[in-house]
């Protein structure tokens, strides 16, 4: 029985992304004001050196704060790392990261909040993804919130994973974590020992771990979770395999092809998030699978669309 969902902040609860180009130019800009004059090719060499350096840490699965980073960069430009110096670039960099709340974000988190404690787990070296959720006004939906800053670790290290999951005072196999990262959401949870739901509108071509289900859009995540929480619904799923049963390929999110018939495995498809797609379209494909498969399938599709065709 699940009692606690976890997810991740940026490209999951948020569409998110630094402005390279007017970050580079407020950067030295900010620079300048202080006295402090540094060609752009002075700044991209010592961004470069300093990239290096934090991928080599994040190989480990080690965080670095956003502090220590740019006092590294500061320091090969020859300007002095003082705390005022790294407020200003903090300060510079928040106005140039723009964060926007996925549609029916709160929704979504407002249904699971009625079952299940909600927590974050977000990679962040900088922590505006807990600045983000408070100016949404969300922190109020997670019980805990968990950034790689704050913890010197980040996903997909399970000690991140069970960090939250101490705070939420939950054991692994109550818990279910969404993010949109098969490398960092999916393998992390999995190895924490908890279920994972893959936010995904791609297919997964060749992946070690898989997640326990795959769906194109936000607003599928309370369905995915009421079946990782339901033992019945589980076990038809494994009855029902691993792939998608119109193109057989791997990352299926399950269905009910009759919202109000019985929870039983006739009732239920497996889809990947690009058959899933196509069938909410107008254009309705026909099914990709051939010889004496064909007619079962086919079957399933019209039943899939029968609500939209009546």
């Amino acid at each position: 029985m699940l009692k606690a969902v976890t997810f991740d902040v940026g490209g999951t609860l948020a569409e998110d992304g630094l402005d390279l180009g007017t970050y580079q130019k407020k950067f030295l800009e900010y620079l300048a004001d202080l006295g402090f004059e540094v060609s752009r090719e002075e700044y991209q060499r010592a961004m470069r050196s300093a990239l290096e350096d934090l991928r080599k840490t994040r190989e480990r699965l080690a965080e670095v704060k956003f502090e220590e980073f740019y006092s590294g960069v500061l320091r090969a430009l020859h300007v002095p790392p003082s705390p005022q110096v790294i407020e200003g670039v903090m300060r510079i960099y928040s106005e140039n990261f723009r964060m926007a709340l996925k549609p029916r974000a709160r929704d979504v988190l407002s249904e699971l909040k009625k079952n299940y404690e909600l927590g974050i787990i977000s990679n962040s070296m900088s922590g505006l993804s807990r600045d983000f959720l408070a100016r949404e006004g969300l922190l109020d939906y997670f019980k805990v919130v968990v950034i790689s800053r704050d913890v010197g670790v980040r996903k997909p290290s399970p000690e991140i994973f069970r960090r939250a999951l101490e705070l939420l005072s939950v054991e692994a196999h109550e818990a279910a974590h969404v993010g949109n990262s098969l490398e960092e959401d999916v393998v992390g949870a999995k190895a924490a020992g908890m279920c994972s739901v893959l936010l995904s509108s791609s297919v997964i071509e060749d992946a070690e771990v898989e997640p326990d289900l795959t769906v194109p859009s936000l607003d599928e995540v309370p369905t995915a979770i009421s079946i990782l929480a339901s033992p019945k619904l589980l076990e038809i799923k494994t009855s029902l395999g691993d792939r998608c049963e119109l193109c057989s390929s791997r990352g299926v999110g399950m269905y009910k092809l009759d919202p109000n018939g019985e929870d039983d495995v006739d009732n239920f498809v497996l889809l990947c998030p690009r058959c899933r797609t196509e069938s909410l379209k107008e254009w309705q494909p026909r099914p990709y699978k051939r010889g004496k498969y064909r007619a079962l399938y086919r079957r399933a599709w019209l039943k899939l669309h029968m609500p939209k065709r009546a």
